[in-house]
């Protein structure tokens, strides 16, 4: 695979997985949230307690890179709140130095679409390409508005929702060039 520009589209707990496999893999990425942090819709329920342990929430490369940065990272089978999977797991991610300056807080993306003209930079790749604001703020929300726009040269993916637990097979269609 050459080079890639991925957008992630929301930075709850399936937004910084891919977050954390996209630094993992070395590749180029940035994360889109409208909310003015992480976990802008967990934050919205985050009185209510999940039926989901631990154990459950915490995924192998989360566990494994917050405890590389001498994050200590909730574990067993007690069921957390929102506002405790934000504070404990989602946060100290989202802080993490490799993903905290691919934020785009605040975004509210309003289209992604495909430019077929080859990428000036590199003809003949397949990756998206520059991300073009619109002008001003919304105004209903007086939020920013995202408009990306992914250049198509031979192929170009789009990534449906998916939960965390998928990240890594989302990833290596990717890499493998076996995707449309």
């Amino acid at each position: 695979m050459s080079h890639a520009h991925i957008a992630i589209l929301g930075a709850g707990p399936t937004g910084l997985e891919a977050a954390l496999r996209a630094a993992e893999a070395g590749l180029d990425f940035m994360v889109f949230e409208m909310a003015d942090g992480p976990a802008g819709n967990v934050r919205s329920w985050e009185h209510v307690q999940l039926f989901t342990p631990w154990s459950m929430n915490v995924s192998r490369r989360a566990r494994e890179t917050l405890e590389a940065a001498a994050v200590t990272v909730p574990e067993g089978e007690s069921c957390p709140t929102g506002r405790e999977l934000v504070q404990e797991l989602l946060e100290p991610i989202a802080q993490l130095p490799d993903i905290a300056p691919r934020f785009r807080f605040g975004a509210r993306v309003l289209e992604i679409g495909r430019d077929r003209r080859p990428h000036e930079s590199c003809p003949g790749c397949a990756h998206a390409a520059p991300i073009r604001r619109s002008p001003g703020r919304s105004p209903v929300t007086s939020r920013r508005q995202e408009r990306l726009r992914m250049t198509h040269c031979r192929t170009s993916t789009f990534l449906m929702r998916v939960g965390w637990q998928q990240v890594d097979e989302v990833f290596s269609l990717l890499t493998t060039g076996n995707h449309q």
